[in-house]
């Protein structure tokens, strides 16, 4: 190892690499060049060293000389008490770790010069508020800006294509974010514990977006999905307590059912370009325009959401946005120059503006006119498939029979707008005290048959009966359960029903019922409520996975072993009872004290 003053330093092919800083002063000035050559690297920990010498925090300025290209891993890492630094434009590169926990550290300008940051490069940096990133980076490593946490704005520029995992994690104090057209996939995590963000906007030419990629921020109120994105992580939006609404492209319903399912009350479906989304919050956001075009405008962004609307619709759509704009910008210039004649001219050339898109919006307004009134009716359930004919009333030849129910029904008379009237329906239900509304056919009346004798187990291995353990019988639907035999009694592999609420029989065929298999309710969506008996012992992986309407749940002190993610998405799921005497248990394979740690908000002991 050489050594020039307080640096020690290592001859490379290209110049000087400063591989250790050992002195105490406050600021620190690195050498242009040492014996007449350059140095043109700062090594890994090259002043993160510091502290194994015991030296205090001390650093508060640092300059590197022009004839630097790259600064290594972690090389001003822990510099606690670090105000400013310069890069200069000779520099290109930035390593991971570089700045991470410079907590006093506020401002910091990359040059343009510089191509890659590495992952975490800035994590930490507490005091952080703002920093430009150059048009010459392409991608935001890992972890870039974790926990800055005073960080309230960043500008991402058009040039990046890609953010890493957890690369704004826990910037509590950022409130706004552009994401430019040019990134295609936001990474795990990438925004989680944002606190603060209230907006953020994704562009069309995001495909992926990954888990957890907001969970946690707390002051997001709605977000909209692209129809470009083709994947979506797990609980994305887990956590987000003030999110009402999930603009999602209506066409990715059906390619994207799992993300659908797990955020089905708060996804608002859409038709349209993403690109009418500024121009709608524009008109929204306005305060002088005319009533009858504010209510157009409400009408126009009602019929946006519908089946209906079709990609042929887009342009005279967008013909009526920009006529409303126009109008908007119009009555701004009147209060701007309170000119007679530019106030006749403008009002003239308004009205006309008016006039056109209200022509143009008169045929959906018809539509919406439609769908409102059949909405507003006292409809049950619709099931999205068109409507059943009229009735026919026989002629009277006794006692006339009468269907009550009829006087509570409404046949549609268009089938075309079916689709449209459940989502109006679905909005209206709660506005007027209206019933529910659903797209899924109600789940047929259980019959419920006599028991002649002891059930009988079918060749497929399903439940016809089972009696329980004090001799009682439980009638059950065929092909209710799906079992089979274990070393111990019955495993239930697949409850195949939809019934709202399920009790697993005890036995079957005079064996107990000790297991409830892997996955067994998985997707169990209508299941509110199930009673599990004293015999099960094993709760299998997953078992009752995307139980979406599951509120609560008794384990018995019986069970022994609960799997992984065992009520993984129950959505609505708020409390498990849990036996007290197994507090202290860890059952096999340590099961039951992974299940406590993973429930434990849920989990009420008994």
């Amino acid at each position: 190892m050489l050594r020039y003053g307080d640096f020690e330093y290592e001859r490379t092919a290209s110049g000087i690499r400063i591989d250790k800083y050992t002195g105490s002063a406050s600021s620190v000035n690195i050498p242009a060049q040492i014996n007449g050559i350059p140095v043109t690297s700062i090594g890994e920990d090259a002043l993160y060293r510091i502290l194994y010498n015991d030296i205090p925090y001390i650093i508060t300025s640092i300059t590197i000389p022009d004839s630097v290209t790259s600064i290594g891993k972690r090389a001003f890492g822990n510099c606690k008490s670090l105000t400013s630094i310069t890069i200069p434009d000779s520099v290109t590169f930035i390593g991971d770790e570089t700045f991470i926990n410079c907590e006093s550290l506020t401002n910091i300008t990359i040059p343009d010069s510089v191509t890659s940051i590495g992952d975490c490069a800035f994590c930490g940096c507490r005091s952080l508020t703002s920093i430009t990133i150059p048009d010459s980076v392409t991608s935001i490593g890992d972890g870039t800006f974790d926990v800055c946490e005073s960080l309230t704005s960043i500008t991402i520029p058009d040039s990046v294509t890609s953010i890493g995992k957890r690369a704004f994690s826990s910037c509590k104090s950022l409130t706004s974010i552009t994401i430019p057209d040019s990134v295609t996939s936001i990474g795990d995590e990438t925004f989680n514990w944002c606190e603060s963000l209230t907006s953020i906007t994704i562009p069309d030419s995001v495909t992926f977006i990954g888990n957890w990629a907001f969970m946690y921020c707390n002051s997001l109120t709605s977000i909209i999905i692209p129809d470009s994105v083709i994947s979506i992580g797990d609980e994305t939006f887990d956590r987000c307590e003030s999110l009402t609404t999930i603009y999602f492209p209506r066409s990715l319903k059906n390619k994207l059912n799992f993300f659908c399912n797990n955020y089905e009350t708060k996804i608002h479906y859409y038709n349209f370009p993403t690109n009418f989304f500024p121009k709608i919050n524009r008109l929204q956001n306005a305060s002088n325009l005319p009533d009858d075009i504010r209510t157009s405008v409400k009408q126009l962004e009602t019929l946006l959401h519908f089946d209906k609307y079709t990609s042929a619709m887009n342009s005279q759509v967008s013909k009526i946005l920009d006529d409303f704009i126009t109008i908007q910008e119009l009555q701004q210039k009147i209060e701007t120059h309170p000119v007679i004649n530019l106030i006749t001219l403008v009002n003239d050339v308004s009205q006309k503006k008016i006039t056109n898109a209200l022509k143009y919006i008169q045929p959906f307004k018809v539509e919406i006119s439609k769908i409102k009134l059949a909405a507003k009716q006292n409809l049950r359930v619709l099931t999205g498939e068109k409507p059943a004919a009229k009735r026919q009333t026989a002629p009277v030849t006794g006692k006339p029979q009468i269907d009550r129910r009829s006087r509570r029904r409404l046949t549609i008379p268009d089938p075309s707008i079916m689709a449209s009237i459940i989502d109006v329906a679905k909005k209206m239900a709660a506005k007027q005290n209206l019933c529910t509304f659903t797209e899924e056919k109600p789940a047929a009346k259980r019959q419920t048959a006599p028991v002649t004798g002891k059930p009988q187990n079918t060749q497929s291995g399903s439940v016809t009966g089972a009696a329980d353990s004090g001799g009682s019988q439980n009638n059950l639907p065929n092909k209710e359960f799906f079992f089979k035999n274990n070393s111990t009694g019955i495993t239930i592999i697949k409850y195949n029903g939809s019934a709202d609420s399920v009790n697993i029989p005890s036995q079957i065929n005079g064996l107990p019922v000790t297991e409830i298999g892997n996955s067994a309710f998985f997707n169990c969506t209508a299941l509110r409520s199930i009673t599990i008996p004293d015999s099960v012992t094993s709760i299998g992986d997953c078992a009752f996975f995307y139980c979406t309407a599951l509120r609560s749940i008794i384990i018995p002190d019986s069970v022994t072993s609960i799997g992984d993610f065992a009520f993984m998405c129950c959505n609505s799921l708020t409390t498990i009872y849990f036996p007290r005497a197994l507090m202290g248990v860890n059952g096999r394979n340590n099961t039951l004290k992974n299940f406590r740690n993973a429930y434990k908000d849920e989990i009420h002991y008994y």
